[in-house]
């Protein structure tokens, strides 16, 4: 049996009701004409797109409005990924938080309960496995990355492309210390577009770095971290 996430810090956290995002699914699912990446080519079965305790949850950067609040969400890229796509993945997804309970997805979820009480952690402490390639050590700064070549574990498909959190450098300056250099350096000859796609860029960069680490764990090991609150993901 699989052992618990359950974070292993006492500390407080922040947690939200969220939706398991049952349209992107079926799409991702759907033996459509649709050309996959070779790494993303399993998804025929529904076992690839359950929610596990533990696990990264994104969503669509383009999200389309719903009438209810909860944000949709789901934990796997099996057949969301063609080859015009493969570069844009972190594009077209935005970290959310670290799932809390498990949901199972369904092929008729009318049929079960679609709502089965999904929890996401989108602040304070958390507990996650390093599915990075790299080791990570305490006060590393964690990025979202494309899924790599996962560790296998009980209850997870070892076909389950997931996203990882990997340890980058840190930022040079603080976010405003930067907006401020920029501003300072634009001129009366910088169009609105320029300068428009330039903080988009600041705020691009600012938002990937979604957590800190609060332990030393190699691959495969269980990972303490702090999740940071986020700056917007999109200006209009």
């Amino acid at each position: 049996m699989q052992p618990r996430r359950m974070k292993r810090l006492a500390g407080p956290a922040y947690y939200v009701n969220v939706k398991f995002n049952q349209k992107m699914a079926e799409t991702n699912k759907s033996t459509s004409g649709l050309k996959r990446h070779p790494d993303y080519k399993h998804h025929h079965d529904w076992e690839l797109f359950d929610i596990k305790e533990g696990e990264i949850v994104v969503c669509k950067s383009n999200k389309v409005r719903t009438r209810d609040p909860p944000a949709r969400v789901i934990s796997s890229l099996n057949g969301a990924v063609t080859e015009e796509t493969k570069d844009k993945i972190l594009d077209n997804y935005t970290f959310f938080g670290i799932a809390q309970t498990e949901h199972k997805a369904e092929k008729n979820p009318q049929n079960t309960n679609l709502n089965q009480g999904l929890v996401a952690a989108v602040g304070g402490i958390a507990t996650i496995i390093n599915d990075h390639t790299e080791s990570i050590s305490p006060g590393d700064l964690l990025y979202l990355a494309a899924p790599v070549a996962s560790v296998p574990y009980r209850g997870i498909p070892k076909d389950k492309k997931r996203f990882c959190l990997k340890p980058g450098p840190p930022t040079n300056m603080g976010f405003h210390d930067e907006m401020w250099t920029f501003l300072t350096a634009s001129t009366t000859n910088t169009t609105k577009q320029e300068f428009l796609d330039q903080v988009k860029s600041i705020l691009k960069r600012r938002r990937r770095p979604v957590a800190k680490a609060l332990s030393q764990a190699k691959k495969g090991e269980r990972l303490d971290i702090l999740l940071h609150p986020r700056l917007p993901c999109k200006i209009h």
